[in-house]
C-alpha cells in the first residue's frame, strides 16, 4: 500500500527487492547454522539481513520522497529564473527601443 503512493518507486522497486531478498535468502542458513564458527555467522548474517532490510526500505520510501521535495524546488528555482531572464529582455528591449 505504502509502495503504491509514490509513483517513483514503481519502476525500481522490482529490482531492488529481488536483489535483496536473493541476498537475504541465501544469508538464511547462516543463521541457523549449528557448527563450530556458527556463532560469529550467526551475528554477521543477522546484521547484514537487518542492513539489507533497512537499506532497501530507506531506498523505496525515503528517496521518492526526497525526490519529490527537490523536484518542486527545482521547478520553483526555474520558473524565477525563466521570469527574471524575460524581465531582463523586456528592459533591454525597451531599451533598445528608446535609441
Amino acid at each position: 500500500l505504502i509502495l503504491t503512493l509514490f509513483p517513483y518507486t514503481t519502476l525500481f522497486r522490482s529490482p531492488i527487492l529481488m536483489t535483496t531478498l536473493t541476498t537475504i535468502l541465501s544469508m538464511i542458513p547462516m543463521v541457523f547454522a549449528t557448527d563450530e564458527n556458527a556463532a560469529m555467522m550467526r551475528g554477521m548474517a543477522l546484521i547484514i539481513i537487518g542492513g539489507l532490510v533497512t537499506s532497501t526500505l530507506l531506498i523505496l520510501l525515503l528517496l521518492p520522497s526526497f525526490y519529490l521535495v527537490m523536484s518542486k524546488q527545482g521547478r520553483q528555482e526555474a520558473k524565477a529564473r525563466r521570469a527574471e531572464k524575460r524581465e531582463q529582455r523586456r528592459r533591454k528591449k525597451k531599451f533598445n527601443d528608446e535609441d
